[in-house]
């Protein structure tokens, strides 16, 4: 449906040339800020039917009771919340709509902001229209990460906390934290790194390695390994997977000017070498995504760093081409993740087509 793609790149461009002012004119952050919410907010908020776990969310709202314990804390308390106060269950879209954008917009570098909303936009917001706890947990660890490199600790770790309670996934950002306090990802270190990845997970069959490892087996997602998610990813032509992977490989490639701008931008490339990893396992089986989601939010943060270290306009007119390309993962990620309301099926994230509550 040719609606669907326009209100798509609407919010896209129109969240995309607000951002850019926050570059030009630093005397309009907090109404650009407002402005850039409710760009990204409205179309998140009245969606209906859009996302392949819409309606099981639904579900979740309407049944709270039996999913205490099987939902996270926070989430749980969140929904509680929300039916106590009589709000039927579009008012969950709402609300988790909203903090996503809020620790969205207090995460970004106000220099090149465009970079990021458009990589956000086109990733984890996309993400959000049907992974709603993880969505919301990931653009909570954003923030942390924002957080750490501004190097208020206590809040980092607060948040950390607060993130765990929407979503467990998010937990593996705790051992990357701790490893980016104790090894200073240089260039030559990160390229490494890089390599040794491509090696394991393509010439030593990592997957295997990892799935039969005792401490996967025995996490709480080790019952994925005989579920449906075990299963061949469908890889296509490759362009997507190498165009999502270029901005981690520019980060590597970078590492050392980056930690020369600030030593705690290390977070940030470690983050984005997590991403890295987990997106090349994601590309042999269906479940390690979930893994890649957690660390996505490394791509919407770096994405500022490769223009702020670009001197010359030709280096500049290089990092921007890098980052344009993921309009292209955008178009092609709409494109694949269909969703049928009344049949409740689909594929991927089920975003398309795009449906509001007066639709129904």
């Amino acid at each position: 449906m040719l609606e669907t793609y326009t209100v798509y790149n609407i919010i896209l461009i129109f969240g995309v040339l607000v951002s850019a002012a926050l570059s030009i004119k630093n005397d309009w952050k907090r109404t650009t800020n407002i402005v850039i919410f409710a760009i990204l907010f409205i179309p998140a908020a009245l969606r209906f039917g859009v996302g392949l776990d819409y309606f099981n969310y639904v579900d979740i709202f309407n049944h709270i009771d039996n999913y205490q314990g099987r939902i996270e804390i926070g989430f749980y308390a969140i929904v509680k919340i929300l039916t106590v106060l009589g709000f039927g269950y579009q008012s969950l879209f709402v609300v988790c709509s909203a903090l996503t954008i809020y620790f969205y917009i207090k995460s970004i570098r106000h220099d090149s902001a465009w970079t990021s909303t458009l990589v956000f936009v086109s990733t984890l917001y996309l993400t959000s229209y049907c992974l709603l706890r993880q969505a919301l947990a990931v653009s909570i660890i954003m923030y942390c990460t924002k957080l750490w490199v501004d190097n208020k600790r206590n809040k980092t770790w607060f948040f950390i906390l607060i993130a765990c309670t929407m979503h467990y996934s998010v937990i593996l950002f705790v051992p990357v934290l701790m490893a980016s306090s104790l090894i200073k990802m240089s260039t030559s270190k990160a390229i490494a790194v890089m390599c040794f990845i491509v090696v394991f997970v393509f010439l030593l069959n990592g997957v295997d390695l990892v799935f039969n490892n005792q401490f996967f087996i025995n996490s709480r997602y080790g019952t994925y390994i005989t579920s449906s998610y075990n299963k061949e990813t469908e890889i296509g032509s490759g362009m997507g997977i190498l165009i999502r992977l270029l901005v981690p490989i520019s980060v590597s490639l970078l590492a050392s000017k980056i930690l020369a701008l600030n030593p705690r931008n290390n977070i940030i490339i470690c983050s984005s070498l997590a991403f890295f990893i987990s997106y090349l396992l994601a590309t042999q089986i269906y479940i390690f995504g979930r893994m890649s989601d957690v660390f996505s939010f490394s791509v919407i943060l770096a994405a500022p760093l490769l223009i702020q270290l670009s001197r010359t306009v030709y280096t500049k007119l290089i990092a921007s081409g890098v980052i344009l390309l993921y309009i292209l993962v955008m178009q092609a990620t709409i494109a694949n993740n269909h969703f049928d309301v009344n049949e409740r099926a689909g594929s991927g994230l089920g975003i398309y087509p795009y449906k509001t509550v007066f639709d129904k």
